[in-house]
């Protein structure tokens, strides 16, 4: 893909499942942070991670769940998607998006892809 420009698309992506939430019983629990008092000789400049190979890149990625008395619930995934090749475009040109349809129902909020153009 010498010489080519990447084709720039933006992928936007808003889905709701709403139904029936089984509970599981487990709880997030935070892991405690071990910090050490770092000495000069161990500082050391870390460059960013160069992405710009990749076919793409996540910018976002955010799931609100809401859970209710009665045992229903929703949750909401938005995802932004910076599509920087071809290849990005195949893999992301047919979404498959997973739940339980014995118990939920989906929707598609909306799918919004931006041109750079």
């Amino acid at each position: 893909m010498q010489g080519r420009r990447p084709p720039g698309l933006l992928l936007i992506v808003s889905i709701l499942c709403a139904g029936a939430v089984a509970a599981r019983g487990q709880q997030a629990q935070a892991s405690p942070a071990i910090h050490s008092p770092a000495t000069a000789q161990e500082k050391t400049v870390e460059k960013p991670p160069d992405y710009s190979r990749e076919p793409f890149i996540f910018e976002s990625l955010r799931t609100v769940a809401k859970f209710n008395n009665d045992g229903t619930g929703q949750r909401r995934l938005t995802a932004r998607i910076r599509v920087q090749s071809e290849a990005g475009v195949q893999a992301l040109g047919q979404l498959a998006l997973g739940y339980n349809s014995a118990n939920e129902t989906m929707s598609v909020d909306e799918v919004k892809v931006l041109k750079a153009d």
